[in-house]
């Protein structure tokens, strides 16, 4: 856990997609107020693309964050999103999906990019979503039981927004109160201790690193031997590594 005085922290989250998550999150920011800056970066192209952009300074290495974010300014055509870049950043955090039906999905590439970014105050921590950022908000209801089981069979990913879009009952991200955000990020953190311990109690922020690890590797066994994975949004997950009093 990240042990600063949040409000003197200036976040970066760097996301997959250019609407659902930017919602998301600054939704997120409204409700629970945890850093006095931030800025949202969409980065409009998936984990793979970001690998292959890269891959060509795995073996240059990078110093630093700001090396990191230069590759990014150099792929980068609009000048609001570029002059993002250029700022200063605490903590940077990533977020992107699974999507093993990319015909691209590799998972060692996948591993190379969370072993890399595994740090916030460094590189960046990267956290994934199964299948996708949509699994936020694939419950039932408030109460949803069968959350802990929840799965999606391979056949079904080109179909999951629209299966969520159908299923989902508890409403738009834009009247989602401090309460639906508690239960998002509680019952995910149930559900990745889980998925790797056999244990639905919710893990310490000092332990989900380890589960982060363990459930992508056990998602990547499923969706190859078993053909499908398991419903997970990790990437709310920062919020309560980041401060045990995120949901004050």
């Amino acid at each position: 856990m990240v042990n600063l005085m949040s409000k003197a922290a200036k976040v970066l989250v760097i996301t997959e997609g250019k609407k659902t998550e930017p919602k998301l999150y600054r939704k997120a920011f409204e409700l629970f107020p945890l850093f006095s800056k931030y800025k949202i970066y969409s980065y409009s192209a998936n984990a793979y693309d970001l690998y292959g952009y890269l891959e060509p300074y795995w073996n240059e290495g990078f110093a630093d964050a700001s090396d990191f974010l230069q590759v990014l300014i150099e792929h980068e055509q609009n000048t609001e999103k570029k002059e993002i870049l250029q700022q200063n950043f605490s903590d940077i955090f990533l977020v992107f999906d699974f999507d093993p039906h990319d015909h691209r999905y590799n998972f060692t590439k996948l591993q190379h990019l969370m072993h890399y970014f595994n740090e916030s105050t460094e590189m960046g921590k990267l956290y994934i979503n199964y299948p996708m950022v949509e699994s936020y908000k694939h419950f039932l209801s408030m109460n949803d039981e069968a959350y802990m089981d929840r799965r999606i069979s391979f056949e079904n990913l080109t179909s999951y927004k629209q299966i969520v879009a159908k299923e989902s009952g508890i409403g738009n991200v834009g009247d989602f109160n401090k309460d639906i955000f508690r239960m998002l990020v509680n019952k995910n953190m149930n559900k990745l201790n889980y998925l790797c311990t056999g244990d639905n109690a919710e893990p310490g922020a000092d332990e989900v690193d380890a589960l982060l690890e363990c459930v992508a590797d056990k998602q990547n066994n499923y969706i190859t031997c078993d053909g499908y994975c398991y419903v997970l949004n990790t990437g709310l997950l920062f919020l309560p590594q980041f401060s045990s009093n995120w949901d004050e």
